[in-house]
């Protein structure tokens, strides 16, 4: 009995260790396709359909939500986003309904609140962008008997982040719907966007989420190959290769 509930811990540690392999490389597939596709070169994207097919299962039949790190799970979000943001952007095509500028917005704000700051600058002029298509799109959706102003629509675009959002979160992206005094909200972003010109948004982003991906782990699988696990010695590192079977 003892015996099968060792072997089951150590399937369970050896689904999260492939699990962060492929999540690592499927993020850096995205990001070369993405990358090269901004750059106007003919990429086919079935092997990255298939990369992705198999996180959801993974993540469906073997995975235990509660057991993936924080690195992990920032890997997670950054992958959700990429493919949202690849495929509102003809980055990456297979049919899948177009998400809405908020949905996008959402879950770059999720990715924003993991561990780590990379670029802020960069970071600020991503999300500036990404609110003002968000308030385009409400303005958009909003009957011709009562057309509000564009501020009223990024105030809007607040409320639902704000609603769906951690303290933290709302704490951090407060300073957006927050403009000086005597300038509407509207200038206030377009301050802020004005180093990224929203021609080279895609280009920005795709540098973005492979800056933010270097200051994360390495594949654990690759962290033990090199003999050396994050938060381990040596020697706990090839006493846990042992014991996986590694």
């Amino acid at each position: 009995m003892e015996s099968e509930e060792a072997d089951s811990t150590i399937q369970a540690e050896v689904d999260v260790l492939m699990f962060d392999y492929l999540l690592c490389t499927t993020i850096d597939q995205l990001l070369c396709h993405g990358r090269a596709k901004v750059e106007g070169q003919k990429r086919e994207d079935h092997n990255i359909e298939w990369y992705l097919r198999t996180i959801q299962t993974t993540k469906a039949v073997l995975l235990d939500p509660n057991s993936l790190s924080d690195d992990i799970c920032t890997k997670d979000r950054l992958l959700n986003f990429a493919v949202i943001f690849c495929r509102r952007y003809a980055l990456l095509q297979n049919g899948a309904p177009e998400a809405t500028a908020l949905f996008l917005l959402a879950n770059f704000l999720a990715l924003c609140e993991g561990p780590g700051e990379s670029w802020p600058e960069l970071k600020d002029a991503i999300l500036a962008h990404l609110i003002m298509a968000a308030a385009k799109e409400e303005l958009a959706a909003t009957s011709i008997q009562s057309i509000p102003d564009y501020d009223e629509c990024i105030h809007r675009v607040h409320d639902v982040i704000a609603e769906n959002s951690t303290a933290k979160g709302r704490q951090g992206h407060m300073k957006y719907f927050q403009p000086p005094r005597g300038l509407s909200l509207e200038d206030h972003l377009r301050d802020i966007s004005n180093g990224l010109p929203a021609a080279q948004l895609a280009r920005a982003v795709i540098d973005y989420l492979a800056i933010l991906m270097q200051s994360l782990d390495p594949p654990i699988l690759l962290q033990l190959e090199r003999g050396k696990l994050g938060g381990l010695t040596r020697e706990e590192t090839r006493q846990l290769k042992e014991r996986i079977g590694l």
